[in-house]
């Protein structure tokens, strides 16, 4: 049902999903971070991970535990951060022209999305999302090329490296924390 409403809240979805990639420093922030080009090596290196299909059994298991510690160390740091600092970081820019309180609420957001983004993936791994998608192509476009095994392993390729980078961005919320405590009070000093 396409009704205005729910029109709407797509549309305000979608603006904040662009709001926050914009803050967060979109595409060059992501694949130029050091976290994720880690990642990207240490998936490279890791190949029997994608194939012996081991690695969505990893994410269900880690994922919801990573997300546990990022979401409640957004919630505790944001309740922590005094009215004062708060206004201090609503007021300073990056270098981009973007609030510092806007790039770490979206710093935040991104591990959360990645984590998330790496659940469903595993879960869509583990159903038949791969094996429907060469079946439907084999019916469309009739060739003697199984297409399964290769989207299977470019399947596996993608969930490792979401896997490694959820796990690597524990240290870029760390750094976000750590970032914050560094920031005194002048009235506290």
């Amino acid at each position: 049902m396409n009704t205005p409403k729910s029109r709407s809240q797509f549309g305000t979805f979608v603006r904040f999903l662009k709001k926050y990639f914009h803050d967060y420093g979109g595409l060059p922030a992501v694949i130029g971070s050091p976290l994720f080009i880690t990642s990207l090596a240490i998936s490279l290196v890791s190949y029997q991970s994608w194939i012996d299909e081991s690695w969505p059994d990893l994410a269900m298991s880690v994922i919801p535990n990573l997300l546990g510690f990022s979401l409640g160390t957004y919630a505790l740091l944001f309740s922590l951060i005094s009215p004062r600092i708060r206004l201090a970081l609503r007021t300073l820019r990056n270098d981009k022209g973007v609030r510092y309180i806007d790039e770490m609420n979206a710093t935040f957001l991104h591990f959360i999305l990645v984590q998330v983004i790496c659940f469903i993936w595993a879960f869509l791994y583990k159903q038949s999302l791969f094996l429907d998608i060469s079946l439907w192509v084999a019916r469309t476009m009739p060739s003697n090329v199984n297409l399964f095994p290769v989207l299977s392993t470019m399947g596996g390729i993608v969930g490792v490296l979401l896997i490694l980078y959820s796990i690597l961005l524990v240290i870029g919320a760390s750094l976000t924390v750590y970032r914050i405590a560094k920031i005194v009070d002048p009235d506290q000093s």
